[in-house]
């Protein structure tokens, strides 16, 4: 059954529910969702994606009544392998409404495809919060936290999904839709039988449940997270309660956490709280763990929202200089309270810390930033364990356990010694108060010996764990296929049979997500080698900043699937053209990478190989022939009166279409697209006095690209007026050529390491040199990489991109205090109140420049500048993207005009010359963009002398 290919005629039924867009079976496509973020592949024989409720219903109904094996998946971030399967791949991404109108009655209804950050991001601007907070929070999906029982943090507090959830909408693999919330029992538990209307599983199940609640109740574990087996110890209890507390008829209970075994979640009910009106934070060290354990039993009565805690080892892996960790720390605890009286719990919290001795002070942080800061080394463990050496990874199969709260400092012990006679270097960390640890050992599966030793590790811990500790393997990620072969182990025969009967009651062909959770399959089956070993940790949290999948809600079309696809040996020496064609180079995966992939890189890499064609080439020659480009620009710019009308556009836009139709189908100038004001004359030449070719000689350089240099739009104008204030300092626009981005989109690899030779040579001499576009900021630092590793040329080339300063940096240098302080004094005098948003283009987050422009605009605007959701998402412009593909460019736009509109900003500001001509077009006059250097020199006193008249 579940091995077998899909028909035929089981292919067109598909079709006939879900559309031919919904339906994908191209080797890519199944090569995109036989992974999740586990160490698993298995390839599916189809995957179908519905738009909605009905058609996911009946495909469901479809697999289950022909037999075929059907897999539900929402983000893919499943570290088990619970997301993957033989068969059909049922998709839920696009299932992802959210519905606000019950805000105000404390709940939300939404999707099993909505991102959990997306959702918060949502909630947090209405001033709510949904609480469960897992680390795969930037990727996962509502779906799969359902499946898993999701936890996090600060579940400490606010508990799990089954704690958060309200009601379902439930599919059965047989019969119809049923809404599933927790019911009062009327009359005696034992003969009470739901009022008719359960699906068969449930009613099979509250049949048997009288006989198993005694079963349940003294197998159950004594552990505050629990993610082992169907919750029917929760069901039984709330329906046999021993106190006088009312029965109640919970089916939640059961689904939550079934890993999609039992049925289909449509859409869910959550629970949101208003958000903390503070927060506070306190970092603490130990010099051992039973120190740990006395203050963390002290500190839970205060009731924390979290206890987190990194031990020796994992601090040694993070790096105690870079975080100031003392070297005879034993282990780290984090703090958090949200409750009041904060001032009250903290004093409390500290008098319990000052009863263990410590490597060093406590220390308390209120603001958001100085929380952020002591948090650091906790955030910065993923993205070291996955660059450790690069050759060992972290690798999850033993990572998830959860024991009595008070026991988990003497398996912290245990863990220690283990690993150090196993001599393998491994992180452990986790959530204290909860006994939750989670252990990632660093391997190196390419090495013949993995095998044996993950056996090892997995049976030693998992075994002692269950037998010493009385815990239980899984505290919130879920068996999927890395546990299962446990769960039998966790509470004895009896209770196991019990979660096959209940599987058998709702699944009973056994169709829904085969080999997950209740399997007796080695966990060793099926492993990814090939994959595992790379560099990708396949998290997926690419997939939520890439523009293309944020529109197409597709694996393979986003980042992790792209790379995947390209590091495969079946696809590398043809890639598919959608795959080359995808890709926008905005580098929002690489900024997000915990890694450090750039995707991008890969796609243009195979660009340079499959797609580098001579219209592109002859066009990139040009933009670096600055005297070329400039003399076509020019005459562009003289007679733009003429051309750039109605008529001639239509003309204009058929003309391009037809030249790059042979490469770019969908390619031209749209004829409605609002082109920028060339100049007549370039930047350049109207500065002729102080550019190196006219005698200039001085120590700050204006790196200001094409677009500054050929469009008339202030903004190099601007720079300049900016950057000729810096007292002692003498400006300088050096000789320079393209920096290379737009050079690089399109696959020209030589042409961009040209670029990067010239400039190189003609930028090595000054000692600062600032930016005013995103893109060339990045080109810049990036300099290094097109020369090669040790050569004196890279070295050359790192101290330049060291020198390399975006605008909103060097306007808070401190040599340009008084200046700053001239345009907020101006700016406040000049107030009209009107609000100011910011648009974060995807190049400069890529170049490292995040917090600056935030800083700079508080600094000169206050109040009035204000930060909008999403303002970190892709415009749709990614240079010539607007040109290459206008349709989808607009549909990415449609996101970041929604997140413009609600702002009610009279003025967008940005630095990125694309960005600035996609918002002008689409967002016409109101309201009205500006470059971020435009704005603040506008508030610069217009009789004061630039130092370089």
């Amino acid at each position: 059954m579940s091995g077998d290919p899909v028909s035929a005629a089981a292919r067109r039924e598909l079709v006939r529910i879900a559309g031919e867009q919904g339906v994908l079976d191209n080797p890519e496509d199944l090569k995109a969702f036989s992974y999740d973020a586990g160490i698993y592949r298995v390839n599916p024989a189809i995957v179908v994606l519905p738009q909605n409720a009905r058609e996911a219903t009946e495909i469901l109904h479809f697999a289950a009544e022909n037999g075929i094996s059907l897999t539900l998946r929402s983000g893919g971030t499943n570290l088990g392998g619970g997301s993957i399967g033989p068969g059909i791949v049922m998709g839920l991404s696009r299932l992802n409404s959210i519905d606000l109108s019950g805000i105000s009655d404390g709940y939300v209804e939404v999707g099993p495809g909505v991102i959990l950050k997306e959702l918060n991001d949502q909630l947090a601007q209405r001033g709510y919060f949904f609480a469960p907070d897992p680390s795969s929070g930037l990727a996962c999906q509502i779906g799969g936290m359902i499946g898993t029982n999701a936890a996090g943090a600060h579940s400490l507090k606010y508990g799990a999904v089954k704690e958060n959830v309200l009601g379902l909408d439930f599919v059965p693999v047989a019969g119809d839709p049923v809404w599933l919330s927790p019911m009062p029992v009327k009359g005696p538990p034992e003969e009470w039988r739901g009022g008719g209307g359960m699906p068969r599983g449930f009613e099979s199940v509250l049949e048997n449940l009288p006989l198993w609640a005694p079963v349940l109740k003294k197998h159950r574990k004594n552990v505050s997270k629990n993610a082992s087996g169907y919750n029917l110890f929760d069901l039984a209890d709330r329906l046999y309660p021993e106190s006088n507390i009312p029965p109640v008829w919970d089916p939640l209970r059961l689904v939550i956490g079934s890993e999609g075994t039992l049925g289909l979640v449509t859409k869910a009910r959550l629970l949101i709280r208003s958000l903390p009106f503070r927060k506070s934070t306190i970092l603490a060290f130990f010099y051992d763990l039973l120190s740990l354990g006395g203050a963390v039993a002290g500190l839970q009565g205060l009731g924390p929202s979290a206890l987190e805690m990194m031990d020796r080892t994992t601090l040694d892996l993070v790096g105690r200089e870079k975080f100031s960790i003392p070297p005879d720390a034993d282990s780290l605890l984090l703090i958090e309270f949200d409750h009041e009286p904060q001032d009250e719990l903290l004093k409390e919290a500290m008098r319990i810390l000052s009863g263990y001795p410590s490597p060093s002070p406590a220390r308390i942080a209120r603001s958001e930033r100085d929380q952020a800061e002591l948090w650091k080394a906790r955030h910065a463990l993923f993205p070291t364990l996955y660059r450790y050496d690069g050759v060992h990874r972290p690798i999850n199969f033993a990572d998830d356990v959860a024991v009595p709260v008070h026991r988990l400092p003497e398996l912290l012990e245990w863990l220690r010694s283990y690993f150090k006679g196993a001599e393998l270097p491994v992180a452990i960390y986790g959530h204290i108060g909860n006994g939750n640890a989670h252990i990632n050992p660093l391997l190196n599966l390419a090495e013949s010996r993995s095998m044996s030793l993950m056996l090892d590790i997995s049976r030693t811990v998992h075994r002692t764990v269950i037998e010493r500790f009385e815990g239980v393997p899984c505290g919130e990620h879920g068996e999927g296929r890395v546990r299962a072969e446990f769960l039998p182990e966790v509470y004895g025969p009896e209770v196991y049979r019990i979660f096959e009967k209940t599987k058998g009651f709702f699944d009973p062909e056994g169709v829904l997500n085969p080999g997950i959770k209740i399997s007796r399959t080695s966990f060793l089956d099926n492993i990814d080698v090939a994959r595992v070993v790379q560099p990708c940790a396949t998290c997926g949290k690419c997939n939520t900043v890439c523009p293309s999948f944020d529109v197409l809600r597709q694996e393979s079309m986003g980042a992790r699937g792209w790379y995947q696809i390209l590091t495969d040996p079946a696809f590398r020496d043809h890639p598919p053209e959608g795959v080359l064609d995808g890709c926008l180079n905005c580098k929002s995966c690489r900024t997000v990478c915990p890694a450090g992939v750039d995707v991008s890189a890969v796609v243009l890499e195979a660009r340079s190989r499959f797609r580098s064609d001579p219209l592109t080439r002859a066009i990139s020659r040009t933009l670096l022939l600055p005297g070329r480009l400039t003399t076509i620009t020019g005459w562009l710019g003289r007679t733009q009166p003429a051309w750039d009308r109605p008529l001639f556009r239509k003309a204009l836009e058929e003309v391009t279409r037809l030249l790059f139709q042979r490469f770019y189908p969908s390619a031209r100038i749209p004829s409605g697209l609002a082109l920028p004001r060339l100049r007549s004359t370039s930047l350049r030449r109207k500065f002729r006095e102080l550019t190196e070719e006219g005698g200039r000689q001085g120590d700050l350089a204006y790196f200001h690209g094409c677009a500054a240099n050929t469009l008339d739009d202030g903004v190099g104008e601007s720079m300049i007026r900016l950057l000729g204030r810096a007292a002692g300092r003498r400006l300088v626009l050096p000789s320079q050529t393209c920096s290379g981005t737009p050079i690089e989109t399109y696959g020209h690899k030589d042409l961009v390491r040209e670029a990067a030779r010239q400039n190189l040579t003609t930028l090595q001499s000054y000692g600062k040199i600032v930016t005013g576009c995103a893109s060339c900021t990045l080109a810049l630092r990036d300099l290094p990489v097109h020369f090669p590793e040790g050569s004196g040329e890279r070295e050359r080339a790192g101290e330049i991109s060291r020198r390399v300063v975006h605008v909103s940096q060097f306007m808070l240098d401190p040599e340009m205090a008084p200046v700053l302080r001239e345009i907020r004094e101006n700016a406040d005098r000049e107030s009209d109140g009107k609000r100011v948003t910011y648009h974060a283009s995807c190049h400069l987050r890529a170049a490292g420049v995040v917090d600056e422009p935030h800083d700079l605009l508080e600094k000169v605007l206050g109040e009035r500048f204000h930060i909008m959701q999403d303002e970190d998402r892709c415009a749709g412009g990614a240079g010539t993207y607007l040109l290459k593909n206008p349709e989808f460019s607009r549909e990415i736009f449609a996101r970041k005009e929604k997140a413009v509109r609600e702002s009610r900003a009279h003025t967008v500001t940005t630095s990125c010359p694309a960005c600035q001509m996609t918002l002008r077009d689409r967002l016409g006059d109101d309201p009205k963009v500006s470059h971020l250097a435009v704005l603040l020199s506008r508030y610069l006193s217009p009789d004061e002398k630039s130092s370089f008249r």
